[in-house]
């Protein structure tokens, strides 16, 4: 789930009907069919919270930097990301801190 924000130029590109048009009823699509599958959307997005190709991407200082938390430390940012978007598909309007 990416925020991005509707500038007056993407509103312009969308013709006549503005947010009004297509783009609603395709947010409204895609929203209903995120809502009605979310115990599958949220199984896939937690295999990011566990997936060890993330542990490569540290950079040895921040390795060093960890050494001896747990694993639940070291992905608490993947976590709280997957908390955020339960909430989102829950319809709670939230942005992270």
């Amino acid at each position: 789930v990416v925020p991005f924000r509707l500038t007056r130029n993407m509103v312009n590109g969308f013709g006549p009907t503005g947010v009004e048009g297509s783009f609603r009823r395709s947010c409204e699509s895609t929203l209903r069919v995120m809502r009605e599958n979310k115990d599958t959307l949220l199984t896939v997005i937690q295999t990011f919270v566990h997936d060890p190709l993330l542990e490569w991407i540290n950079t040895e200082a921040r390795a060093q930097q960890n050494k001896g938390r747990g694993q639940q430390k070291l992905n608490a940012p993947s976590t709280e990301s997957v908390q955020l978007i339960l909430k989102r598909l829950e319809g709670h309007i939230v942005s992270p801190e």
